[in-house]
């Protein structure tokens, strides 16, 4: 049976795991994916537009869009990865669940990469409306998950959550999304394994 975290916004273990190795997930978090479609993101954003980066880890693409001159909020459950991105000039952070997001048409964009996966599946549709609030209207999605069934955690302790790209699209459709870009592509993370990366980018409807 899978050990699925106590409340859909955050798993005690996950958490524990990038506080005690936030150095090591720092050295790794950054990808040439990654940028790719964070240029793209930041392309479609007006001048100065504030950001909320959902699950922003140890903050690396936080501090890459306050280089660019956008004003940025790193959200973690992590204090030890937001210590980093508290580093990063230009770059405000809040320690929090995604459950506990509270915004209201406070952000022109959400970049949530790779971060919803370790909230529980049937947490996903909550999290998306909880973003669309926090949006403007006409605000800008990034949303990165792994490919995959069900719920696991990998070998090195971390909850994950897998979605097929029709689930997903589905989803955003459902929260208010238009797709903008779906494209997925093979890659490896921390543990080494080669899995299936899906990216979305997306628009609230106005």
């Amino acid at each position: 049976m899978t050990d699925t975290p106590e409340t859909a916004s955050s798993d005690p273990g996950t958490v524990a795991f990038y506080d005690a190795n936030a150095d090591a997930y720092a050295a790794c978090s950054e990808t040439e994916q990654g940028l790719v479609h964070l240029a793209l993101f930041a392309a479609d954003l007006p001048s100065g537009a504030r950001i909320l980066d959902f699950g922003a880890g140890d903050g690396w693409a936080s501090g890459w869009l306050a280089n660019e001159g956008f004003a940025v909020v790193a959200y973690d459950a992590s204090e030890g990865l937001l210590e980093l991105a508290a580093a990063k000039p230009g770059v405000e952070t809040q320690c929090a669940t995604f459950e506990e997001l509270e915004a209201y048409g406070e952000y022109d964009a959400v970049w949530a990469s790779f971060s919803l996966l370790h909230a529980p599946r049937t947490a996903l549709p909550g999290h998306l409306s909880r973003i669309a609030t926090a949006l403007v209207p006409g605000g800008r999605l990034f949303v990165g998950l792994k490919a995959g069934t069900g719920e696991k955690r990998d070998s090195l302790g971390r909850f994950y959550a897998y979605f097929s790209p029709e689930e997903v699209i589905e989803a955003l459709g459902d929260a208010g999304f238009d797709i903008l870009r779906a494209t997925s592509d093979e890659g490896q993370g921390m543990t080494g394994a080669t899995e299936t990366f899906l990216y979305f980018h997306a628009r609230l409807a106005e």
